[in-house]
This record gives structure tokens, C-alpha cells and sequence, in this order.
């Protein structure tokens, strides 16, 4: 029977779905100017209603047990909140390497010098450093 059911269920559809086209086909025809149009219209207006509503309804309830939790969030912890720790999480940042350079301080000469942003990125295939006013590698 449940199979009788679901063919009944689907039986209506149909035929309210038919119904509808054929009362939207009516009354968009110049020459339909009976007494009945304005009910007709409500009536197809009506039922086009209430199928916006059950899609609304079908999209807002699946939300609602979230917008539960985030209410019950911000009322627990006001400050901490689970979605801005959802969405600006830390992918986990690389570290930066560390350069020590020491002075003398006698000769004012360096001893190890960090590389230079020229050194670091303007660098061809061929491992030579390219120099930075001509553009050749050196």
C-alpha cells in the first residue's frame, strides 16, 4: 500500500500541476473577461504561494539547529566564537629562515651578510645572480 500511496501522491501533483498551467494559460489570454477570472486568480496566485513557502520552509529548517548552536555559543562565550574560528583558522604559516650576522667592530667589516632581495628572487636556471641595474647575469 505504500507504493498506492506514493502513486496517489504523485497523481495529485500532476494533476495540480496541469491544473495550474492551464488556469495560468486562461487567464493570460486577451480575450478571457468572465466574472470568474478574479477567484481564478487567486487561486493560482495562492497555490504559487504556498509552494514558495514549503521551498522556503525547506531551506530555513535544515539552518535552524546551526542557528541553535550559535546562539547558545554567543550566550556561553560572548567573546570566542566557533564560526570566525571555522572560517579564519591558521592554515599554518611557513616559518622564516634566520640570517646571523656578526660585526666587527674593530674594521667595521661584516662578517656574514643576509641575502639580498635581488639575490634571493632574481635568480636564473643556471644558478648565476642577476644583476639588478642591467638586467644580465653576472
Amino acid at each position: 500500500w505504500h507504493r498506492a500511496f506514493l502513486a496517489g501522491l504523485i497523481l495529485k501533483w500532476g494533476l495540480l500541476k496541469m491544473c495550474l498551467f492551464l488556469m495560468e494559460s486562461i487567464l493570460l489570454s486577451p480575450s478571457c473577461l468572465s466574472s470568474l477570472t478574479l477567484p481564478l486568480h487567486h487561486w493560482v496566485r495562492s497555490n504559487r504561494i504556498a509552494r514558495d513557502m514549503m521551498v522556503s520552509a525547506l531551506v530555513v529548517v535544515p539552518q535552524l539547529p546551526l542557528v541553535f548552536l550559535n546562539w547558545a555559543n554567543d550566550t556561553v562565550c560572548p567573546g570566542c566564537s566557533v564560526h570566525s574560528l571555522l572560517i579564519y583558522r591558521d592554515p599554518g604559516t611557513r616559518d622564516r629562515k634566520e640570517i646571523s650576522v656578526s660585526i666587527d667592530y674593530k674594521t667595521g667589516k661584516k662578517g656574514e651578510q643576509p641575502p639580498t632581495v635581488a639575490s634571493m628572487f632574481l635568480t636564473d636556471p643556471g644558478s648565476s645572480v642577476l644583476d639588478v641595474n642591467s638586467g644580465l647575469a653576472v
